[in-house]
């Protein structure tokens, strides 16, 4: 199952509740993709995180909320990766 761009836009509540469905729907052995924005890591990073945090719910993502979300909903093994701020 893949993600993209996608969560950043919804607020808390239907993140938990669309994390939440993807761990219930998928057969054992399978993978979410889930790509969005992060906790900025560079300088240009956190020019353009002061605007993405004004943004729908980004501000969510800026504060790491995802991966925790991720793994509470039963997720293992969890690989994340940051580039330039995106997970």
């Amino acid at each position: 199952m893949i993600t993209c761009l996608t969560s950043h836009d919804l607020p808390l509540t239907t993140k938990k509740l669309m994390v939440d469905e993807c761990f219930r729907v998928l057969r054992a052995g399978g993978a979410l993709l889930m790509t969005d924005f992060g906790r900025p890591t560079t300088r240009v990073g956190h020019v353009f995180g002061r605007i993405w945090r004004g943004h729908s719910h980004s501000s969510e993502h800026m504060n790491d909320v995802m991966p925790g979300r991720v793994a509470k909903a039963g997720f293992a093994d969890l690989d994340i990766t940051m580039q330039a701020g995106i997970i």
